[in-house]
């Protein structure tokens, strides 16, 4: 497993006087993470500001795929026109409920 140092995005959030264009810097390197990550068939499933690592260099590392889920289809096996499964397949277990609860929806904190 890769060590990444530096700061979260939360603790970067957090600094009163740290620049906007700079937090949107890195959530423009989140987009395209995840975005890679989509095209190779993978959906993170648990996206907060604790499981983003801004490391010393200044790039946003994602973290945590510990819930991740494999869409049906990854984006690179699609022939031309083809479009990816805009869902995901429900988890194995109904009713199971996956993630962090202070970023749930409330349906999906109630399982």
């Amino acid at each position: 497993m890769e060590f990444v140092g530096g700061d979260t995005l939360t603790a970067k959030i957090r600094r009163a006087d740290y620049p906007l264009s700079s937090l949107l810097k890195y959530l423009s390197q989140v987009a395209e993470g995840l975005a890679k990550a989509y095209a190779a068939g993978i959906v993170h499933r648990d996206l907060k500001p604790d499981n983003i690592m801004i490391n010393r260099d200044g790039y946003a590392k994602i973290l945590d795929f510990g819930i991740a889920k494999l869409v049906e289809t990854p984006v690179e096996d699609l022939s031309e026109g083809e479009t990816a499964p805009l869902s995901v397949p429900p988890p194995s277990t109904t009713g199971t409920v996956i993630g962090t609860v202070g970023y749930m929806s409330p349906e999906q904190a109630q399982g």
